[in-house]
C-alpha cells in the first residue's frame, strides 16, 4: 500500500504557477547587481546607498560624489567598530527603505524625492531603530557638506581664523 500525497493535481499545478509567476516577478523587479564603486571601506553596496542620500539631502546633488568619497576615506582611516556600524545602517536602509511593501524599492532605485520622503519618515518613525538610522545618515551627510569650503558661503562662515 503506497502512502497517499495530501496534495491534489490541482493543488501542485496552482503551486507551480505560483512558483514560476514568482520567478518571472523576480527577473522582471528582483536584484540587479549595481554598478562597481572601489571604495576604501564601505564596499559598493553601502557606498551607493550613502551616495544616494548624499544625493537626496545635499542642496546640490552634483556634490555627491565628492562627499561620498571623503566618507569612505575617513572610515577607512578611523575606527573600525563605527564604520561597521554605519555600514549596517546603510544595508537595512537599502533594502527596507521602500516605502510600501509589496512593491517597494531598493533605496538606490528611487527617485531623490522618494528618498527624501524615506530619510524624513525614518527619522519621524516610532520604531526606535528606523528614527536612529534615519538620523546618522542625515547628520553624516550635513556634516560632511559643511565641513567643506565650498559650502561655508552659503552659511556666512568665512573660513577658519588660523587661515586668515
Amino acid at each position: 500500500m503506497s502512502a497517499r500525497l495530501p496534495l491534489t493535481r490541482r493543488q501542485l499545478m496552482g503551486g507551480g504557477a505560483l512558483l514560476a509567476g514568482g520567478w518571472i516577478a523576480a527577473q522582471l523587479v528582483g536584484h540587479r547587481p549595481l554598478a562597481d564603486r572601489s571604495s576604501p571601506f564601505l564596499g559598493s553596496s553601502a557606498r551607493s546607498t550613502l551616495h544616494s542620500a548624499f544625493e537626496a539631502l545635499l542642496p546640490d546633488p552634483t556634490k555627491a560624489s565628492v562627499c561620498t568619497e571623503d566618507v569612505d576615506a575617513f572610515l577607512a582611516s578611523g575606527d573600525p567598530v563605527m564604520g561597521q556600524q554605519l555600514q549596517l545602517a546603510l544595508h537595512v536602509l537599502e533594502h527596507m527603505g521602500g516605502m510600501g511593501f509589496p512593491f517597494s524599492q531598493r533605496f538606490t532605485r528611487q527617485s531623490i524625492d522618494e528618498r527624501r520622503a524615506v530619510i524624513h519618515a525614518w527619522r519621524t518613525s516610532r520604531i526606535q531603530t528606523k528614527r536612529q538610522i534615519g538620523e546618522a545618515v542625515r547628520k553624516v551627510v550635513l556634516f560632511t557638506w559643511f565641513s567643506r569650503p565650498e559650502s561655508w558661503a552659503d552659511i556666512g562662515y568665512s573660513g577658519p581664523m588660523v587661515a586668515q
